[in-house]
């Protein structure tokens, strides 16, 4: 397991409650699960965020990294551990909100400042703009604050010392905002198809977007408290999600959560497994490589009309 060697047998029969020795049981219970269920919860959040805010803005571009949630989010957060050091789980949750949402207002904010309507792609561009913006804010507090590697890993997108504490507060916080996102599908479906068509078929869409929106901050915000800002998750996987079910956001959402949950679960074992200078690769590495390429592509893709192909 990572760099400590157990074999299958050893794991199942610890979590079977007969552990071969107390290492195994340290190991298997207390280090890893926790991290499997992390990686799980935060893949899971980020694809069921994303394809709630391309369904509600019809933008195949929106997601939570490009429209500055992550990025907000975690500036906030480490202010917040700076400002005050003995913060409770409470308030650092509430610094994670009032980040996200500070920082998808300011890139809604700058793609609203051209001419016309903002397009996917002038939103993209004012998404890449705020969020390095921030994230170089975010680089330069970590650089001269003297952060521990946990914390490095953390405004990574890793999930380094991650222990059952942290997965207990954030939890609750991802479930109630997976069940948001499951109960809120079959409206999200209708929305997806126009404002118009959604309201002559019963759909409030002020609302929805309001509790959509409200489903996506606790998502997004459960992931950061776990991963710090994930890269591109939320951008990939609703795409590849609808290329195998379709538009119906009823089949996406689930799919997009046991999808989002094995690629988190992939990109954190890859890490673990392969280590620079001793340090492992945050999962956030593999995931911003792999959707930097696909962006790209999709963005090339609307550019030429033809739509995204693989």
């Amino acid at each position: 397991v990572g760099t400590s060697t157990l074999s299958p047998g050893d794991v199942w029969a610890t979590l079977a409650g007969d552990a071969p020795s107390p290492l195994a049981r340290l190991l298997v219970l207390e280090v890893r699960l926790p991290r499997v269920l992390a990686a799980a919860l935060v893949g899971a959040n980020l694809a069921a965020a994303g394809a709630l805010m391309q369904g509600i803005t019809r933008n195949p571009l929106a997601s939570p990294g490009l429209m500055g949630l992550n990025a907000g989010g975690g500036l906030a957060m480490l202010i917040a551990i700076l400002a005050w050091p003995h913060i409770s789980d409470a308030m650092l949750f509430v610094a994670l909100f009032v980040g996200a949402a500070g920082g998808a207002t300011l890139v809604f904010g700058t793609a609203a400042l051209g001419r016309g309507p903002a397009s996917p792609e002038r939103l993209a561009l004012a998404g890449v703009v705020v969020s390095g913006l921030v994230t170089s804010i975010t680089g330069y507090v970590v650089l001269h604050h003297g952060m521990t590697q946990d914390r490095l890993s953390w405004t990574a997108g890793g999930l380094y010392s991650i222990r059952w504490a942290q997965v207990a507060a954030s939890a609750p916080i991802g479930g109630l905002g997976l069940v948001g996102a499951l109960a809120l599908a079959p409206q999200v479906t209708l929305l997806a198809l126009g404002v118009e068509t959604a309201a002559g078929l019963g759909v409030h869409p002020g609302r929805t977007r309001a509790a959509v929106t409200a489903a996506v901050l606790l998502l997004v915000v459960s992931s950061l408290a776990l991963a710090g800002p994930v890269a591109f998750l939320g951008l990939m996987v609703p795409h590849l999600t609808r290329r195998l079910v379709g538009d119906d956001y009823r089949s996406v959402i689930p799919v997009a959560m046991l999808l989002g949950a094995t690629l988190a679960l992939l990109a954190d074992l890859a890490g673990r497994s392969a280590t620079f200078q001793g340090a492992e690769v945050p999962l956030g590495v593999y995931t911003a490589l792999i959707g930097a390429v696909f962006f790209i592509v999709l963005a090339r893709g609307l550019r030429t009309g033809r739509g995204w192909a693989c």
